[in-house]
């Protein structure tokens, strides 16, 4: 696996940290989701402190490490910690629950457009390197 010094490049930096929120957002819209059918509901909002905690902590390294669009990050710090307050309460077909699992995939999407935008600042990069 490549080492990388993401302190020295943005764009690698924004990549890696969107990529693991957008997986852990979709991970936590499942959750939610499994709770408000009914499902798993114990093992589910096991899951969600932690999933929460992690957004947290990527959020929390984009923003020291000076990424672009900071409010997206804060933003989404923010939301983890408010969505943090109700996961004791969560329940099946509780509407909130619901809402908030929307909200999780609304997350993921901005952060699948960072990938996205990065990607295709890393692969001019990479073209840059060969020519």
């Amino acid at each position: 696996m490549e080492q990388v010094d993401l302190e020295k490049d943005l764009d690698k930096l924004e990549y890696y940290t969107a990529g693991m929120l957008a997986e852990n957002l979709d991970l936590l819209a499942d959750h939610y989701e499994n709770i408000y059918k009914g499902k798993m509901i114990a093992y589910c909002i096991s899951c969600i402190s932690k999933h929460l905690r992690k957004i947290g902590a990527y959020s929390a390294e984009c923003q020291e490490g000076k990424c672009r669009l900071p409010h997206l990050w804060s933003d989404l710090a923010i939301w983890a910690v408010e969505a943090d307050k109700y996961t004791d309460k969560l329940a099946e077909k509780d509407k909130r629950t619901l809402e908030l699992s929307q909200e999780a995939r609304d997350h993921r999407k901005k952060m699948e457009e960072v990938v996205e935008r990065t990607s295709g600042f890393l692969k001019e990069k990479q073209q840059e390197h060969l020519t």
